[in-house]
C-alpha cells in the first residue's frame, strides 16, 4: 500500500476543480475558419533562394497545429513544455 493520505488526494481534486478555468488563446483548435486557411498557405509555401525555392512539405495532419501555433505567438501565447497547455508569453 502506498503512504498517499486519501484525505491529501480529495483536497487536490477539490482544489482543481475550485480553481478558475484556464484563459484560452485567441485560436484554441486547430479547426477555426483562420487556422485552415493559414493551413492550406503553408502546403507547398516556397522558400529558400528564389533561383532554387525548396517547397515546405509535411505530413498534412501537421499544417493546422502548426498554423495554430503559428497564430497563437503573433497574439502572444505559447504552449509550456512542462503543463503541455497554452500560457502567455512572459514578457
Amino acid at each position: 500500500m502506498s503512504g498517499v493520505d486519501p484525505s491529501t488526494i480529495r483536497a487536490a481534486v477539490a482544489a482543481a476543480q475550485d480553481a478558475p478555468p484556464a484563459e484560452l488563446p485567441p485560436y484554441p483548435t486547430d479547426t477555426g475558419p483562420q487556422v485552415r486557411d493559414l493551413a492550406k498557405g503553408l502546403r507547398g509555401l516556397l522558400f529558400g533562394h528564389l533561383d532554387q525555392p525548396q517547397a515546405f512539405r509535411s505530413h498534412d495532419q501537421f499544417y493546422a497545429p502548426l498554423a495554430q501555433a503559428i497564430l497563437n505567438r503573433l497574439h502572444g501565447w505559447v504552449i509550456d513544455p512542462e503543463s503541455k497547455q497554452w500560457k502567455r508569453m512572459e514578457e
